[in-house]
């Protein structure tokens, strides 16, 4: 195994994208290795991570000292963008590296463990305790450390254990002044114990430290050389067809096994074929995740290998969304970035979630932006009446869409705002079936009580089988987090509820909030719709507006869903 280029991101404090560049070189079938470190200082810990699709999270975790996070994730390289979004739920302030691995069908199954340093002049060793990581002599050990300083003195004497190459090394002078290193050995040895022990030198401003280590386990077994098509769209009613190119590494004979979400396939056809046809696609069916085990018996090298996932994707998707951004204190206007949107294709469909909190008690305006219409808004929401100061009073909550976008849209939207104490803007990028038009119905409530969220709407906005539905809060108070979102309503069975962003700033009098989504798999609604969500940190005024919106793609036949008989035979997942 060869441990290849590295490439290293140093990213502006106070956001909560950071972005990966590919490392030069990079194949299909060879591994990536994407490491974070973060120094979340008085922003707080982030606690959760949206990584890059395909990418299977290992390590996350904090240091027992103030705010240096670490975390990294991996994936067998497929058809890779030219960079990768890591996004948080709070902004970060801290460096990226994309680490990879030049050798096809490298798994990091032997194992993985942080270890939690102190800080603050301790003279401890930045080690990691290797036991338990049953090695091979042919396995590749990967050592990731990272510290930050709270002055401007620079970490010194951040050096990887013995024995170890260091890869690269960055420093974030910018405001935050995080280290992070990695470093590699090729050849692990049999059986790893012990300790694998960096060295750092630490002083009073030292914000702690938090090291990791990863076993990479060279495999035996066949090489996959085409890979399922990550993600493709399809009508409910179509047909996918996923397929894979194999070769045997040591003469033996090849085998086929496709999985669902990780359980072998019962139903379609080719099931233990290169090419697998899934059968009939309903809106249950949408997220699932594709796999191809295959299997080399006999010959030199016997094994197994999984294949990256294709995920199938019924009806309207939801691409992803912007990173949050926010007004200065009393500003008048702000400012989301397209730029910070996964690639957006002609015809797609742009909402934009304003969140604001006025600088006079139930005031506050938003001036709908050119090309965008006003779907709800509810302001003066929270039960506050008149109270309004840091942390308390009520807020605003706006949503707009664009249909029908360019594709070509770039750099900012300005969103002119009045009475404003502090808003926040995101964009949530969702795509439609082709030839379909897209209507929109939405309802509002306030949540008024301390504790975790209960947003009741007003009405039902008619829900069926197929729409979207867009979940929205904005709290009054920066100290509170949210999670665990979820959406109930009479006679509709949703999916899993997504968290797409939580915008939080402490700018001004302080608002927080979330976006999140769901999608009807089936059923009819006959109520209107209650969203909920489970508040850490301190909950006592995460009050506010709520706006639930449902989106509903309407095909050519006039129907609200896109039936079977529109599904399109060249709608598959196969790699041409």
């Amino acid at each position: 195994m060869t441990f290849g280029a590295a490439t290293t991101v140093i990213q502006p404090s106070q956001t909560n994208t950071i972005v990966a560049t590919k490392p030069t070189g990079l194949v299909d079938g060879e591994v990536i290795v994407l490491v974070l470190g973060n120094f979340a200082g008085n922003q707080g810990n982030i606690s959760t991570i949206t990584w890059p699709t395909g990418f299977t999270q290992l390590e996350f975790g904090n240091s027992n000292y103030e705010f240096s996070q670490l975390a990294f994730a991996w994936k067998v390289a497929s058809g890779e963008p030219s960079t990768w979004n890591i996004v948080a739920d709070r902004a970060m302030t801290g460096l990226a590296y994309a680490v990879r691995l030049q050798n096809p069908g490298s798994s990091p199954q032997d194992g993985h463990t942080l270890a939690l340093g102190p800080g603050a002049g301790s003279s401890s060793p930045v080690s990691v305790d290797a036991t338990g990581l049953t090695t091979t002599a042919t396995d590749t050990l990967i050592w990731v450390g990272m510290s930050a300083q709270t002055t401007d003195s620079i970490v010194s004497g951040f050096t990887v254990p013995s024995g170890f190459t260091a890869a690269a090394a960055a420093i974030d002078d910018a405001g935050s002044f995080v280290r992070l290193l990695v470093g590699y050995k090729d050849s692990a040895g049999s059986g790893a114990t012990g300790t694998e022990s960096g060295s750092l030198t630490l002083s009073s401003s030292t914000s702690g430290w938090i090291a990791g280590l990863i076993a990479f386990k060279e495999l035996a077994g066949p090489v996959i050389s085409v890979q399922p098509t990550a993600s493709t769209q399809l009508a409910a009613g179509s047909t996918a067809t996923l397929s894979v190119t194999a070769s045997a590494s040591g003469g033996g004979t090849l085998s086929y096994q496709w999985q669902v979400n990780g359980s072998n396939v019962s139903s379609g056809s080719g099931g233990t074929t290169i090419s697998y046809t899934t059968p009939e696609l309903a809106y249950s069916d949408d997220l699932n995740s594709y796999t191809c085990v295959v299997t080399e018996t006999g010959g030199t090298s016997p094994g197994s290998v999984t294949s990256s996932a294709g995920v199938v994707h019924v009806g309207l998707w939801v691409i992803g969304s912007s990173t949050p951004v926010f007004s200065a204190s009393a500003g008048t206007t702000v400012a989301p970035s397209y730029s910070t949107l996964p690639a957006i294709q002609a015809n797609d469909i742009i909402l934009l979630v304003v969140a604001q909190k006025p600088s006079a008690a139930n005031g506050g305006t938003v001036t709908t932006p050119s090309g965008f219409t006003l779907q709800s808004s509810l302001t003066g929401a929270g039960g506050y009446g008149a109270t309004l100061a840091n942390n308390t009073g009520n807020t605003n909550l706006f949503v707009y869409s664009k249909d029908s976008v360019s594709g070509s849209e770039t750099g900012t939207l300005t969103v002119t705002v009045g009475t404003n104490g502090v808003c926040g803007a995101t964009f949530v990028l969702i795509r439609p079936m082709p030839g379909c038009s897209t209507s929109y119905a939405a309802t509002t409530g306030s949540d008024s009580a301390a504790g975790n969220v209960s947003v009741a709407g007003g009405a039902d906005p008619g829900v069926i089988a197929g729409d979207l539905a867009i979940l929205t809060f904005n709290g009054s108070s920066a100290l509170a987090t949210y999670s665990a979102e979820d959406v109930t309503q009479t006679g509709i069975t949703y999916s899993a509820v997504t968290e797409l962003a939580e915008p939080s700033t402490t700018v001004g009098n302080d608002v927080a909030g979330f976006i999140a989504y769901a999608k009807a798999q089936s059923g009819t609604s006959s109520a209107a719709p209650t969203f909920t969500a489970t508040t850490g940190g301190t909950n006592t005024n995460a009050r506010g507006p709520g706006i639930f919106v449902r989106v509903r793609s309407t095909g050519l036949s006039g129907s609200a869903e896109v039936f079977a008989t529109q599904r399109q035979a060249n709608n598959t997942l196969r790699r041409m």
